[in-house]
C-alpha cells in the first residue's frame, strides 16, 4: 500500500512510500543495509516526519504547518514590535545615575 511521508524539518517534502504493513502508529517499509533486505519500523507521526493516506492529504498537511508557522513568527514580530516601541518612548530616570 502507498503513503505519503511528509518532512517538514529542513524543506517542506512529500515522498511516496510503499509501506508492507502498519498498525494504529507505526508503518513497516522495506529497506536495504548491506545488501540486506530488512523490513523498517517508523512511528506515523513524529517532531521529523507523518505519514498520510493520500497525496492531498499530505499537502494539506504541509499547508496548514506553514501558515500557523507564518501566524506564529506574526505574533512574533507583533511581540517584538511593541517592545521596541516601549523602548523607543523611554526617558532617562530622574537623578540619573550616570552621574555617578
Amino acid at each position: 500500500m502507498k503513503k505519503y511521508r511528509t518532512t517538514s524539518y529542513d524543506d517542506a517534502k512529500i515522498i511516496e512510500v510503499e509501506v508492507l504493513k502498519e498498525t494504529a502508529v507505526s508503518v513497516f517499509i522495506a529497506t536495504t543495509s548491506f545488501g540486506k533486505k530488512k523490513e523498517k519500523r517508523e512511528t506515523k507521526i513524529s517532531g521529523y516526519h507523518q505519514y498520510h493516506d493520500t497525496w492531498e492529504h499530505a499537502y494539506n498537511y504541509l499547508e496548514e504547518q506553514a501558515v500557523l508557522n507564518i501566524e506564529q513568527c506574526q505574533r512574533h514580530l507583533d511581540y517584538a514590535m511593541k517592545q521596541l516601541k516601549k523602548v523607543e518612548a523611554m526617558k532617562p530616570l530622574s537623578g540619573s545615575e550616570e552621574e555617578e
